[in-house]
């Protein structure tokens, strides 16, 4: 008997659920809806914060800095040295030789290669001493230019961009140099 009332239970839960699977509507015109619909990964890609690629600097993966405390200390610190340091949620954890500063990979993460598509330029990449670091540069166009490929020992700001085809993303990267 018990047997029994266990099956009836569990035929009811079923009947309930096929019932409820039938009673869905399926629009009749799917792909008219989902291009008209901007998902949450354009949304996200459309902050421009750097969540839509990966990025390297010296084969050492720039994380994020998900400890809001940390970050913010980080930041204070670092505009206390420049004031022209923009807020910065990403960080290469361990230091990294000067001469291998410059030695980045980009790649767009797998949800957002449609959005942002392929890297189509490499793009410049700015770079915030924060402790007066002496760096051999030119002036060209209102722009420094560095004439050295490497940094001096000491803390950084980088700020790296994916340039794609349809799209871009930037990442403002804290990390020090030895």
């Amino acid at each position: 008997m018990k047997f029994i009332f266990i099956g009836a239970f569990y035929l009811a839960c079923c009947a309930n659920a096929f019932a409820q699977i039938n009673s869905l509507t399926i629009p009749s015109s799917p792909i008219t809806q989902i291009s008209n619909h901007t998902s949450d990964f354009d949304k996200i890609c459309e902050q421009k914060t750097g969540h839509c690629f990966d990025a390297q600097i010296n084969e050492q993966e720039i994380v994020e800095i998900v400890d809001r405390i940390e970050q913010k200390q980080l930041f204070a610190q670092a505009r206390q040295q420049n004031i022209n340091v923009p807020e910065f949620l990403w960080m290469v954890k361990k230091p990294v030789k000067g001469e291998f500063v410059f030695y980045i990979t980009k790649q767009a993460k797998i949800f957002a290669q449609t959005i942002l598509g392929q890297e189509v330029d490499e793009a410049d990449v700015d770079v915030y001493p924060l402790q007066q670091q002496k760096i051999a540069a030119e002036s060209e166009n209102e722009k420094n230019w560095l004439t050295e490929p490497s940094l001096p020992k000491g803390k950084y700001v980088l700020h790296l961009q994916y340039i794609g085809q349809f799209k871009t993303d930037q990442k403002w990267v804290w990390l020090e140099v030895e």
